[in-house]
């Protein structure tokens, strides 16, 4: 009842990863948010279009967007706890390797070919626009590099020089404005799960 099935999961994941499946998306996203006012950690959250693969409307974006991030967050650094349902725990998803592959670590004061990840973006499904405003999509204007990484609440500013990153800062999409406080680095997921790169 209620938070129950939360509360439970939050007190099992003390000791060891947790994987909650759900009855369905609104009951799995219902969990996460339990799950999320109890833990220290945000739980994960991993469920399946809604919509009928032969039905004739388009993927959802955002909920694919929503799954990368997911398996990125696995890839790299595991979670206490990921919520799911039966449906998504069932589908196949991208592999492990491609995951890794494709999810690129920027890193303060290191090198990094503008490029090089301006392409490798457009290859994992991001959409380039003249000014960042939603998840999923990247700019180039000069020496910024601007990209909003589905796995990141908020778009970051990569500030260039040359092929040296000089600074990392998250920035508000509404009045584009970056914040003060500088990351030291940040991880860019694909945000498609058909990846469009040559060797595949």
């Amino acid at each position: 009842r209620g938070c129950a099935s939360a509360m439970l999961a939050e007190e099992a994941a003390r000791s060891r990863p947790v994987v909650v499946v759900a009855a369905d998306a609104d009951e799995a996203r219902r969990i996460a948010n339990a799950l999320a006012f109890f833990s220290v950690e945000e739980p994960l959250l991993f469920v399946d279009d809604e919509t009928s693969p032969y039905a004739p409307v388009n993927p959802d974006r955002r909920a694919a967007m929503m799954r990368m991030a997911a398996l990125s967050k696995l890839e790299s650094s595991g979670a206490r706890a990921l919520v799911t349902t039966a449906t998504a725990l069932a589908r196949k998803v991208v592999p492990r390797a491609v995951v890794r592959a494709h999810t690129h670590r920027l890193v303060a004061e290191d090198g990094l070919d503008r490029d090089w990840l301006v392409a490798r973006l457009a290859e994992t499904g991001y959409i380039r626009v003249p000014i960042v405003e939603d998840p999923g999509s990247f700019a180039v204007r000069g020496a910024l590099l601007d990209v909003w990484p589905p796995n990141l609440p908020e778009p970051v500013r990569v500030e260039l020089y040359g092929d040296l990153v000089v600074s990392i800062k998250p920035f508000d999409p509404m009045d584009q404005k970056a914040r003060n406080e500088p990351l030291a680095e940040a991880l860019v997921a694909p945000v498609r799960e058909a990846i469009l790169a040559r060797e595949y």
